[in-house]
């Protein structure tokens, strides 16, 4: 996870040595989860490759829908997680607005049993010059670290800390970082939608969500009332021209009202509604048969070996 422009699509393309498509602009080319494969060492690992939490084609709302619905299929699934990676650009001069808040979506969607298994990484350190920039980019990452509005909490909790400088030795050494932990976790919002059933905007996230939307309708309700006010001098000034830039405007923010109360709605669901519409089976469907080939093998190995054996015994007698 991270925000758009993070490098997620790149780490991933360094590791699975295929071209995944990569954004340069503030426009999110990443608005749905994706999987990728990887074979490491006689495994097969699967990555998750999701939206940020600022993308600019979907709400937050509906990109936590198809996030809790795909983590709550693994989980119904038996399907473990072994690692999970938040990237953060440590060229960003703050941490602010979408970025701080995706940090607190990661943080409340894993829950603290999840830290030890939660790598935080910082990328872009091959844009940063030996020197001034260098120490910099330094004193901003010791800052993530010990914030707990930001790092802090999960740093404490045994969340291990890595730099990618853009090259495949460092995606790789990530990667070797994540394979060293031997037991999977179960993240916050699994035992929430699943274990608890509750609906998204009681979990933890949603609960997040719920205050921005709250706070975005009061900001754009205010607004509209000063709208409104200057269309009624407009108006009583007969300026067409000033009557129909502000019922432009107007229009505008009633669509954005519109929106987010959209986004509420989208909330009030529960986890086993949104299984119904069933739009995370074609990723879990992709894990289940990397589990199920993996478990066939796992079978012909231990046949294999146990055929060897029999052989020697016999070659004895």
């Amino acid at each position: 996870m991270g925000t758009t422009g993070s490098g997620k699509s790149s780490f991933i393309s360094h590791l699975t040595r295929e071209t995944v498509q990569v954004g340069h602009s503030l426009e999110s080319c990443t608005s749905q989860s994706s999987i990728y494969q990887v074979d490491r060492s006689g495994q097969t690992i699967c990555i998750i490759d999701t939206p940020g939490f600022d993308d600019t084609n979907k709400s937050n709302a509906e990109l936590f829908r198809d996030i809790a619905l795909l983590l709550g299929m693994l989980h119904i699934r038996g399907i473990g997680i072994i690692g999970l990676v938040y990237l953060h650009r440590i060229t960003d001069q703050r941490v602010g607005g979408s970025s701080l808040r995706s940090m607190q979506i990661f943080q409340s969607l894993c829950g603290i049993q999840c830290f030890p298994n939660v790598v935080l990484v910082t990328t872009m350190w091959d844009l940063l010059e030996q020197g001034d920039a260098l120490r910099t980019g330094q004193s901003r990452e010791k800052i993530l670290k010990e914030k707990d509005e930001f790092w802090g909490q999960m740093v404490k909790g045994k969340a291990a800390v890595m730099h990618h400088d853009g090259r495949l030795e460092s995606a790789e050494t990530i990667l070797s970082e994540i394979l060293s932990y031997k037991e999977t976790v179960v993240m916050d919002i699994q035992k929430e939608l699943v274990d608890e059933n509750l609906p998204l905007e009681e979990t933890k996230v949603g609960r997040l969500l719920l205050e921005d939307i709250v706070a975005a309708r009061e900001r754009h309700q205010k607004n509209l009332s000063k709208i409104h006010e200057g269309l009624e001098d407009a108006e009583g000034e007969n300026d067409e021209e000033m009557i129909a830039t502000i019922a432009e405007e107007k229009r505008k923010t009633e669509a954005s009202i519109e929106g987010i109360e959209d986004s509420e709605e989208r909330l009030r669901i529960t986890f086993e509604k949104l299984n119904q519409e069933g739009e995370g089976q074609p990723i879990v469907t992709k894990i289940e048969r990397v589990h199920q080939q993996e478990e066939k093998l796992e079978y012909l190995e231990r046949r294999i070996g146990e055929l060897e054996n029999a052989v020697s015994r016999y070659k004895r007698k």
